[in-house]
């Protein structure tokens, strides 16, 4: 950005080059005086999201754009369980918050916008799987397909009944089965002669 730009008008400009978005911590790093950003905020230009989080009042929300929301507020969660069967299409459920994965006891922060549930993976079952998609400019990761399907069987009494069941029998009936990824996750997550058992009953 040209250094004859006021602050307030960087402000603007990294909030149009960034989905709408910026966090307190963006502006440490751009040199932007968070004054700036608090005077947006009384003007109705900006309202704050989560902890740390604002947002351009002009940003029009569908579905991906509380995903880039909640990846902006929680850079390193992972978007999981029925949020991720969402992304995949693999789902009618229309969760009431945003299934997010952090790693271990890492506590992640309050996100008023969307809501999200944090649920604590650790090792591989966190790390395996992660896929980094782009929405709106934004870097959202969110596990794949396969690693999801998994996940779902190992969370299952956390989930509506019957849908990981039925995630599995559309993932069968509508795409290229990758029997081998799912069973490499199934390991990961400790469900695979459950996953066989379902399999025999959908093959």
């Amino acid at each position: 950005m040209p250094e004859t730009l006021s602050s307030t008008e960087r402000l603007e400009a990294f909030l149009r080059e960034h989905g709408g978005f910026v966090r307190l911590e963006d502006l440490r790093q751009q040199g932007i005086d968070r004054r700036n950003l608090y005077a947006l905020a009384e003007e109705g230009l900006v309202e704050r999201v989560g902890q740390g989080l604002y947002r351009s009042t002009d940003v029009e929300l569908c579905p991906p754009d509380d995903l880039a929301e909640a990846a902006i507020a929680v850079p390193h969660g992972v978007v999981c369980l029925t949020s991720a069967l969402v992304y995949h299409d693999l789902t009618d459920e229309n969760p009431s918050v945003l299934h997010m994965a952090v790693e271990g006891k890492r506590w992640g922060p309050r996100v008023i916008s969307p809501p999200v549930k944090f649920h604590y993976f650790s090792g591989k079952a966190f790390s395996a799987g992660i896929e980094e998609v782009q929405l709106d400019g934004v870097p959202v990761r969110v596990y794949s397909v396969e690693k999801t399907l998994a996940d779902c069987l190992k969370y299952r009494h956390k989930l509506p009944p019957g849908v990981p069941q039925a995630a599995l029998r559309d993932y069968v009936r509508r795409r290229k089965l990758y029997a081998d990824q799912l069973l490499h996750y199934a390991r990961i997550c400790r469900v695979e002669p459950l996953l066989r058992l379902y399999m025999e009953v959908l093959l």
